[in-house]
């Protein structure tokens, strides 16, 4: 089983959870951005620090209802939306 190990200590996004990001590099809401972890190394990371770490299954929050597909606002340019 693999698992995404989401850092409460980085807060949220909006109501969006934070996971840790590929590669352990910092913090994602972006599900396509999240590490996944197998059951040894979400114990490992969770195990140390269980305060700050939760692990939740792939399977679960890949498949659960309450996943929505949201928009970044910083990856929008202004100049780009229309005009009336």
């Amino acid at each position: 089983m693999e698992y995404y190990i989401q850092n409460k200590d980085a807060g949220y996004l909006g109501n969006a959870i934070i996971f840790w990001a590929l590669n352990c590099q910092g913090y994602t809401a972006d599900l396509n951005k999240a590490q996944k972890f197998n059951q040894t190394q979400a114990k490992l990371i969770v195990d140390g620090n269980p305060i700050k770490n939760i692990a939740w299954p792939v399977d679960y929050i890949d498949n659960n209802e309450g996943i929505k597909r949201i928009v970044d606002s910083q990856y929008l340019n202004a100049q780009k939306a229309s005009k009336f």
